[in-house]
């Protein structure tokens, strides 16, 4: 048994692409399919909290920070 833990949607990629046959023997197609099918389905997204903020102009900001259209 082994002591490595993945999280949930990782052990299900892996246990999904150990079946047999191994992708180099599926050509380039064939491997494509089957990754596009294994990667295919809903992906939740992960909830995180959105603000607004304000920066404030300053001489000495970045040109990239102080050009930012409002």
């Amino acid at each position: 048994m082994s002591d490595i833990v993945l999280e949930r949607a990782a052990q299900e990629f892996a246990t999904a692409t150990a079946k047999p046959p191994p992708l180099y023997e599926l050509g380039v197609e064939g491997a494509r399919k089957l990754l596009d099918d294994v990667q295919s389905g809903p992906m939740p997204a992960a909830q995180r909290p959105v603000a607004d903020a304000a920066l404030a102009e300053s001489a000495s900001a970045p040109p990239a920070w102080r050009d930012i259209p409002s």
